[in-house]
């Protein structure tokens, strides 16, 4: 068969020039290739590439570091080559899952004392055929550590429990950053209501100096001032209480002073009234004797009155005796006659003598009436005056009385008030503040 040469020669640099292009294209994704094994090399993750058939073609230092830190006895020889589900618990499953999807698939693993994230992502070429399959590890096991302890740190926060931190670590990148950020954001409220609770603390128990010293920012500074600000007022407010305690103490005493003034004017008064009485009932008891020794008096001239009629009574029967005899006596002799003639005499001088008589009994009588009426009178006035001084005495001890229950009330609201005042004294007395 004859060909032409300029045909050969024409196909010969054609397939040249195919061949140069075909090599050029491999140096250029051997070099992409290169580039991305170096950065797979490079990178602190974990990566394994497998082919279609799920038969693993790479695996980055990274992994193979990982894997040999959890699983001793792994032979790293036979990682490449190996399955790529061999650390499935169910490898089928996974492969038919994994085979069912265009779309990466994420999953947990856990292996020796380790928690794995992994990521596998199907490779399609331009037609959209699976070339293979890039699977992305990430071990976990320190971000789920720093959740479990930021979950423990913020529960005992929300419990009121500010002391605990998170362990440093020398991590640099995001764990490194949120461990160190946690615990500044603890400490910076730990020191706040640490200095808020020492300071409430010592004004309970009666310190009002203390004030909270610390530097602060934001809410944190807004937080000390106002807290400060209200230490302050309170340490006025005791101030003004202990004063006006002391105010209300003096008042009290002087009120209680001039409460035992009045008591001791109502006392004085009631004794006073009670003189009073006791001499007016003397005086009267005095008058009453004085009328009882004047009763006695009239009656002994009644008496002697009494007496001087019955004698005058007894002479003049005996002149009717003697009248009697005297005319008998003068029928019967002359001598008889003359001697009643003298005893007539006799008689007569007894009658004017018994006429006198009657007329000083009547003079003593209508003196004694006289008496009897200013004394009935006396007796009269000095009953009204005693029933006034009776009446008076009354009001007095009424009045008395019942300045006695006001004196008695304002003692005991006197008391009362004296024990509040003690109370609020002991009450301020635990605080202490400058002046």
């Amino acid at each position: 068969m004859h060909f032409p040469t300029g045909t050969l020669a024409e196909g010969a640099m054609r397939m040249q020039q195919q061949l140069q292009e075909r090599q050029q294209r491999e140096h250029e994704l051997n070099q992409r290739n290169g580039r991305i094994r170096a950065a797979l090399d490079a990178s602190r993750d974990g990566f394994l590439i497998a082919d279609a058939e799920h038969r693993t073609v790479y695996a980055n230092p990274a992994l193979r570091a990982m894997l040999q830190a959890q699983l001793p006895e792994l032979d790293q020889a036979h990682i490449v080559g190996s399955d790529l589900h061999r650390f499935d618990a169910n490898p089928q499953a996974a492969r038919q899952r994994l085979e069912g999807t265009s779309a990466p698939i994420q999953d947990t693993l856990s292996l020796g004392h380790a928690q794995f994230t992994r990521t596998a992502s199907p490779v399609l070429d331009e037609q959209g055929r699976c070339n293979g399959y890039a699977v992305h590890w990430h071990e976990r096991t320190q971000e789920l550590l720093l959740e479990d302890n930021i979950e423990r740190i913020v529960a005992a926060a929300a419990a009121g429990d500010l002391s605990q931190r998170l362990a440093r670590t020398t991590d640099t990148g995001f764990i490194g950053t949120l461990t160190t950020g946690i615990n500044q954001l603890l400490e910076a409220m730990g020191g706040a209501l640490g200095e808020i609770r020492h300071m409430l603390t010592a004004q309970a128990e009666g310190n009002l100096e203390l004030r909270i010293q610390g530097k602060y920012q934001g809410d944190f500074l807004a937080m000390q001032r106002d807290a400060n600000l209200t230490a302050d007022r309170l340490a006025d407010i005791v101030h003004n209480i202990g004063a006006c305690s002391n105010n209300i103490g003096a008042c009290s005493n002087s009120i209680g002073q001039a409460t035992d003034q009045i008591a001791s004017g109502n006392q004085a008064l009631a004794q006073r009234s009670q003189q009073q009485q006791s001499d007016n009932l003397q005086n009267t008891a005095t008058a009453m004797e004085q009328l009882t020794a004047a009763v006695r008096q009239n009656a002994d001239h009644a008496q002697r009155a009494n007496d001087l009629s019955r004698n005058t009574q007894q002479v003049a029967s005996e002149v009717r005796s003697l009248a009697q005899r005297s005319a008998e006596a003068a029928k019967q002799t002359k001598g008889l006659i003359e001697d009643s003639v003298e005893k007539v005499g006799t008689g007569a001088s007894l009658v004017q003598q018994a006429g006198a008589t009657m007329n000083d009994i009547l003079n003593s009588v209508q003196q004694v009436t006289a008496i009897m009426a200013e004394i009935s009178a006396a007796s009269q006035e000095q009953r009204i005056g005693i029933e006034q001084v009776s009446q008076t005495v009354v009001h007095m001890d009424q009045a008395t009385q019942q300045n006695n229950a006001l004196v008695e009330q304002a003692s005991n609201a006197i008391h009362d008030l004296q024990t509040q005042v003690q109370q609020l004294t002991q009450t301020i007395a635990i605080f202490h503040a400058q002046n």
